[in-house]
């Protein structure tokens, strides 16, 4: 015959092992889910937009322009650059073709995600204005598209795809 307290120490156990047992599939569980209809890896603090839909609708503007020059520093705690940029087409915002325009983003290299904009580059910019201050990139990886042979073509890390309605107003195939 058993005594209690052997008894008790075997309920108790059987108890820790179905509670180790239910945290353990339940992590699994969380592990699985995690790794679903997720974005592309990321390391910085900024969204990423799925939809071609959700990109375009965070920018306040999008252009096709050309860098002409651009310096850096870290004044912000980051190594930044601003550049200037002509604006030659316009497919939404409230910016002039012609104008020259100032944005910022962080320097190419620096980090994990950074906007690989060179000085005579064109490109297709997915912005968010601030009148006071340079214009600065919707997203690292997603707010630019380099124009090569009359085609956006997105970085990388990027495989969101710009719509036909904005392609056909800045002019691109």
């Amino acid at each position: 015959m058993k005594t209690a307290p052997t008894q008790r120490r075997r309920g108790a156990l059987a108890a820790l092992a179905a509670i180790v047992i239910l945290g353990l599939a339940l992590a699994g569980g969380a592990w699985r889910l995690a790794g679903r209809d997720a974005p592309p890896t990321s390391t910085a603090d900024e969204p990423y937009y799925a939809s071609t839909q959700d990109l375009e609708a965070k920018a306040q503007a999008v252009i096709r322009a050309t860098i002409r020059s651009a310096t850096g520093d870290d004044r912000h705690g980051y190594p930044e650059t601003t550049a200037s940029a002509d604006v030659r087409a316009i497919a939404k915002g409230s910016l002039a073709v012609g104008q020259p325009i100032a944005l910022s983003y962080t320097t190419p290299g620096s980090g994990p995600e950074t906007a690989d904009l060179k000085v005579g580059g064109e490109y297709v910019l997915l912005l968010e204005l601030d009148g006071s201050n340079p214009a600065h990139l919707i997203n690292s990886t997603q707010g630019w598209y380099q124009v090569t042979a009359g085609r956006a073509v997105a970085g990388p890390s990027n495989d969101v795809k710009l719509s036909p309605a904005v392609k056909t107003a800045l002019g691109l195939a």
